[in-house]
């Protein structure tokens, strides 16, 4: 496996993944909403019981997708947290802003030239690969 890949990929998903366990819990009290609204009405609702199964089944697969994105989400701020300011604004800038600022503002608040930036960025994602993974080749 190439695991500075998957530091790559799991630095890229981190902002969407954390965005997903806001949605995924409002959705949860959404659905627990409804199924109080089917609980408190008459028989008489259409496929009231087939709802409240659809709604039981999906509040599962939500815990469940919940859990996964929280798991990822905490892990890659562990390995984050083993980094040092720098390393941790540079694989920010580079990888999961949804902003970034540009290579030369970055080199600027830094105080450093280009060739030295991306020193710092390789230097930056091994030490993240090597938190995550232990190991940077299989």
């Amino acid at each position: 496996m190439d695991w500075k890949k998957e530091s790559m990929e799991l630095l890229q998903q981190h902002i969407t993944k954390k965005r997903a366990l806001r949605n995924i819990r409002e959705r949860y009290h959404l659905l627990e909403d409804q199924m109080e609204l089917l609980n408190n009405c008459s028989d008489r609702v259409p496929r009231r019981q087939e709802r409240m199964i659809d709604s039981i089944a999906e509040k599962e697969q939500l815990l469940l997708a919940y859990r996964l994105n929280k798991q990822q989400v905490d892990w890659v701020e562990r390995g984050l947290a083993a980094l040092d300011e720098r390393e941790r604004q540079v694989l920010d800038n580079f990888y999961i802003s949804t902003c970034p600022c540009s290579r030369q503002e970055l080199m600027e608040q830094l105080c450093i030239e280009r060739s030295a930036l991306y020193d710092l960025k390789d230097r930056a994602l091994r030490h993240f690969t090597l938190a995550m993974y232990g190991q940077l080749e299989q």
